[in-house]
């Protein structure tokens, strides 16, 4: 009864799949996430999957994607964590060509 994202990085002997849990936040935009919540926990989370088998790893990320209606731009957070400590921190903004 729930969707996902997929997001899938070949890697040797394998692939590190992301399955992302869509999430409103407070505001208009978007959260996509692979952290579970204490409640609802699904099959969001971090994998690698080799030949098949899928072994979830201790990695999450969001993605936090919000359109500035003002700048014409829209703008995306993604963080990561390795065993709960934030490791990454990447703002994105893409602006339309005009």
């Amino acid at each position: 009864e729930r969707g996902y994202m997929n997001i899938a990085l070949p890697l040797p002997f394998g692939n590190m799949t992301g399955i992302l849990k869509p999430e409103h936040d407070k505001g208009d935009g978007l959260v996509l996430t692979s952290k579970s919540g204490e409640q609802d926990a699904g099959d969001e989370g971090i994998y690698y999957v080799f030949q098949g088998f899928p072994l979830r790893l201790p990695l999450n990320e969001t993605f936090h994607v919000r359109v500035d209606v003002e700048e014409g731009t829209l703008r995306a957070t993604h963080r990561m964590w390795v065993f709960g400590i934030p490791f990454l921190h990447i703002e994105y903004v893409i602006c339309s060509k005009e």
